[in-house]
């Protein structure tokens, strides 16, 4: 076999436009290997075995990266075979290429699912960002694929890439499964290394690798696919200001923010009006969590010319806690079966809140907690009439006004309006009256608000 490979490697020498290589899967000298830190502490589980009449690779919760391979363009093919799993991993068996990586944290990545045999996400193309995979974030079209699928035969897949495009194929080398028209690694980190994946999931399966080789082209290749027509949202959040990560222990619970809390926050900006995934709030393109360290808030500044209700409909993954104003209007888990036993994660705008705006900025924080295979959120406002979106400014949380009022008799012009102090909005006592006198004309009632520590009249209406 070795001889092979040299073979492979000189034909690549003779040829201006293709590098062709076959890779020896059983020589594990070729293969940088990893295996998944929360299964076996991350040690991987990795074997030469005879499968099905061939010397193979078995991966179990492991990665491998082909040693020194570098991939822009090309075609990659492998021979898969999945058995089923005797344990709690049965129904959970899935495997495939890897490529663009720049390490074992940022790649590209398409799995085969046979627990999804049959259904939309039977084949699965997403990014792994900062170590995270992405598959509850990025699905539908130019992701997923239905097909059926097998156990315990060796079944061909190929993977040709030109450019930020892609198609997918599984037994049928001659018709892709999917078309992908927006790789997520290209740019940067279109030139990186290829490889395979076994089971990233549960331990107890058996994932094997035979016939493995692939051609890396100077040019991109023809592709056959047509790419999917896409209209961007033109009411989607184009950008959001994304904070720091933080334990979501330090927000469970909390109802009011304060100017207290906004000091424990920086800021960086995250555009999703970017590629044909238009309104995606990926954070691990700019975090990656840590156990303990899995939470950040996604916000926007709503400058409104008016006192308005304006819906806003958004979706997250996994858990999400919505702030307007400083107050908490919303909460809700979207994790692995939450909705019903088929659901596995995926966001949309499934969920709408009201938002009461005010005259001038308002403030709208979604604090989003990861769990598990995507992080992040997206959002629209049913339309932009009166308001726009801001990144910078926001209003102070310990400063809002409180309005109080007080019917008076007309024939005075001035009136003593008592109102029960907002707690720590002047003297921080919970139950002190404050009075002021106020010019009262043509008016059934008076009204004064606390603002900045100070007690200010507002004409009535």
């Amino acid at each position: 076999m070795k001889k092979h490979i040299l073979f492979g490697m000189l034909c690549g020498l003779l040829a201006s436009n293709v590098h062709a290589i076959d890779v020896d899967v059983t020589n594990l000298d070729l293969w940088d290997i990893r295996g998944r830190p929360d299964i076996n502490n991350g040690q991987p589980n990795v074997s030469i075995q005879e499968v099905a009449g061939r010397q193979a690779l078995v991966l179990n919760a492991a990665l491998a990266l082909v040693k020194d391979s570098q991939f822009t363009h090309g075609t990659m093919e492998m021979d898969v075979l999945i058995s089923l799993g005797k344990g709690e991993g049965q129904g959970r068996e899935f495997g495939g290429f890897i490529w663009h990586a720049q390490d074992f944290s940022e790649f590209e990545l398409v799995q085969y699912r046979n627990i999804q045999s049959g259904n939309p996400y039977a084949i699965h193309y997403y990014p792994y960002f900062s170590g995270k995979a992405t598959l509850q974030l990025y699905y539908g079209d130019g992701h997923t694929g239905s097909m059926e699928l097998t156990y315990d035969e060796w079944t061909p897949m190929k993977v040709v890439v030109a450019g930020d495009q892609a198609e997918i194929y599984l037994t049928d080398m001659e018709t892709p499964v999917i078309f992908v028209d927006d790789l997520k690694h290209n740019g940067a980190g279109d030139n990186g290394q290829i490889g395979i994946f076994g089971n990233f999931g549960i331990e107890d399966t058996t994932t094997a690798f035979s016939n493995f080789r692939y051609e890396a082209t100077d040019t991109p290749p023809v592709l056959k696919g047509t790419p999917h027509e896409f209209t961007p949202n033109p009411n989607i959040v184009p950008i959001w200001s994304v904070s720091n990560v933080f334990s979501s222990d330090d927000i469970a619970g909390k109802t009011v923010l304060t100017e207290a809390d906004r000091a424990n926050y920086t800021w960086q900006p995250l555009r999703t009006d970017e590629g044909r995934d238009n309104g995606i709030a990926d954070f691990s393109k700019l975090h990656r969590t840590l156990p303990g360290l899995n939470t950040a808030i996604a916000k926007t500044i709503i400058r409104s010319d008016r006192e308005q209700v304006k819906a806003f409909s958004f979706g997250f993954s996994d858990n999400v806690q919505l702030y307007f104003n400083g107050k908490l209007l919303y909460s809700a888990s979207d994790i692995f079966g939450a909705r019903d036993y088929a659901f596995i994660g995926t966001p949309g705008l499934f969920d709408t809140v009201y938002l009461p705006l005010r005259e001038g900025d308002n403030e709208l924080w979604l604090a989003v907690t990861d769990v598990l295979a995507g992080w992040g959120t997206l959002g629209e406002f049913e339309n932009f009439d009166g308001i726009q979106l801001l990144t910078e400014g926001g209003i102070n949380f310990d400063a809002e006004t409180h309005a109080c009022t007080a019917t008076y008799d007309a024939s005075t012009t001035t009136l003593d309006v008592p109102c029960l102090s907002v707690p720590n909005a002047l003297s921080g006592a919970d139950n002190e009256l404050y009075s002021v006198q106020m010019n009262v004309t043509n008016a059934e009632t008076g009204s004064f608000g606390i603002v900045d520590d100070t007690i200010t009249p507002v004409p009535a209406k």
